[in-house]
């Protein structure tokens, strides 16, 4: 749901430059690319490793999810790293790098 509303914000700022004369048509090319991109970079890995951590059954998988958490919970800079991840700020800053 979060990939979808930045999208959609995404697409709208550049619809709004595009009708207004601002930006050229090819402004929309750009967002199709870097939206793409992204999700496939960004949403759809974590997508399938949220699948992962749910569907852990082995008593090993689920320790290893544990730890993971616990470590980012532990380390200021991979809590951050986590926490911008599952959010999808990390994907918002990757799109901006794309233009």
């Amino acid at each position: 749901m979060n990939g979808g509303i930045h999208d959609a914000l995404n697409l709208a700022n550049r619809l709004i430059d595009v009708w207004n004369g601002k930006s050229p048509m090819q402004e929309l090319d750009r967002y199709d690319l870097q939206r793409r991109l992204v999700t496939l970079e960004d949403v759809e890995k974590q997508r399938i490793e949220n699948k992962k951590n749910l569907e852990a059954q082995t008593p090993e998988d689920q320790a290893a999810f544990r730890t993971r958490m616990r470590a980012a919970a532990a380390d200021t800079d991979l809590g951050r790293a986590y926490l911008k991840r599952v959010s999808m700020i990390a994907s918002l800053e990757r799109a901006a790098e794309l233009g």
